[in-house]
């Protein structure tokens, strides 16, 4: 449960988040290491977690944003993705 309220409040474990609160970690994505890991990166566009947004396309099909985090089908599509992808863990 945790973790779908980090990435609603954009408080997910990312790149973006470690920048923003300067922890002294990487913070472009290991999918390239070029990309800024970020919550938007990693749900719709990051290869490595590509095999799980089959759940996530299902409820919209260009994994757009505010129907993935803004209604209950996607909140529990998003929960799915979390559980198999882990998704925003350190």
């Amino acid at each position: 449960y945790g973790r779908i309220v980090q990435t609603r409040t954009g408080h997910a474990y990312t790149g973006e988040f470690r920048r923003r609160f300067a922890f002294d970690e990487p913070h472009m994505c290991p999918c390239d290491n070029t990309t800024l890991e970020t919550r938007e990166h990693i749900l719709t566009q990051c290869p490595r977690f590509e095999q799980w947004r089959g759940g996530l396309r299902a409820i919209s099909r260009d994994i757009v944003l505010s129907e993935i985090l803004g209604t209950k089908k996607g909140i529990e599509a998003l929960e799915v993705f979390l559980h198999h992808s882990k998704a925003f863990t350190r």
